[in-house]
Parts: structure tokens; C-alpha cells; sequence
């Protein structure tokens, strides 16, 4: 009979935890990928890390001004999520678990977001010549769709009414 296997976490607790050189060394790793939010790198390194330890190291990152202001990774992440089509909902989701203060976007940005999201996924004649019964059909597919990418049901709404111009 074979040892039962180990799982990554397991390994990872088996390991001594991080020196305070060792734990800068990977705030540093971790800031040369992508722009990191204070709770963000606490998060990815307390299982490795003593909390005095990630403490310290957290406070040398903020001396050397590595760790970006709040701001700035806001409109990081509003613009990356921007790109990925994603609303309202979907962007204050994410800079919630980032540790971050929901943002509120612009009406108008918002709803041109939505427009091209539809653009991307559905032809815009997709609902002219259905019978009722299909026209719901294939509206509330497109509903759903904006739905979960985060966007509001007022922005749905709209966005579902200048797209098709139902």
C-alpha cells in the first residue's frame, strides 16, 4: 500500500517559514510580476511567513514605496476589467478581494462597456424576425449574459434595448 499523497499545501506547511531577508526577497518577486495591494501580498504569503515577519517585511515594502497607492491600483484594475468587458458588479467584486474601495463607475462608461461585450458575443440582428416566443428566448440569453459579467440590470436593460433597438 502506498503512502497517502501529499497535497501542495501540505508541502508548503512542511517547510520553515520564511526569514525576514526571505520574505522580502518575495514581496519582491511578487512586485516585479504585477503592481500587488498590501493585502494582496499578505494573503499570498502568510502560510510561508510568521505575521511579525510579513509585518516588517509589509513595512520596509511601503519605506521603498513599492507598494502602489490605492488609487493607482483602481484605476488598474477598472482598466483591466474594462478591457475584459466586465460592469460594475464584476469590478467591485474584484478590487474587494483585492482589499481595495469599490469604485463607481460612470453611467455612460458603463453602458458602452455593455454595448461591447454584445458586439463581441451576439450579431445585432440576432433577434429580427423571431416569433414571441424565440424573441424572449434569445433576449433573456443575451440578459443572462451581461448579467454575468457583472453589469446591473438597469444597464441591461438599456444596453439590451440600443443594441437590438427593441
Amino acid at each position: 500500500m502506498s503512502p497517502p499523497r501529499r497535497t501542495r499545501l501540505d508541502v508548503i506547511k512542511s517547510l520553515p517559514p520564511l526569514t525576514l531577508q526571505q520574505t522580502k526577497r518575495k514581496i519582491m518577486d511578487l512586485m516585479a510580476r504585477r503592481d500587488h495591494s498590501a493585502r494582496e501580498i499578505q494573503n499570498k504569503l502568510k502560510r510561508r511567513a510568521e505575521p511579525d515577519t510579513l509585518k516588517a517585511a509589509l513595512a520596509w515594502a511601503e519605506e521603498q514605496s513599492w507598494i502602489p497607492s490605492e488609487e493607482k491600483l483602481q484605476d488598474q484594475v477598472t482598466r483591466a476589467m474594462s478591457v475584459r468587458k466586465k460592469g460594475q458588479n464584476a469590478l467591485n467584486l474584484k478590487l474587494q478581494q483585492l482589499g481595495l474601495k469599490p469604485v463607481r463607475l460612470n453611467a455612460d462608461v458603463e453602458l458602452e462597456i455593455a454595448l461591447r461585450a454584445l458586439e463581441s458575443r451576439f450579431k445585432s440582428d440576432i433577434l429580427k424576425g423571431l416569433d414571441f416566443k424565440e424573441f424572449q428566448k434569445q433576449k433573456a440569453k443575451t440578459m443572462r449574459f451581461l448579467l454575468s459579467k457583472g453589469f446591473s440590470s438597469s444597464v441591461i436593460q438599456k444596453a439590451v434595448k440600443a443594441y437590438f433597438k427593441t
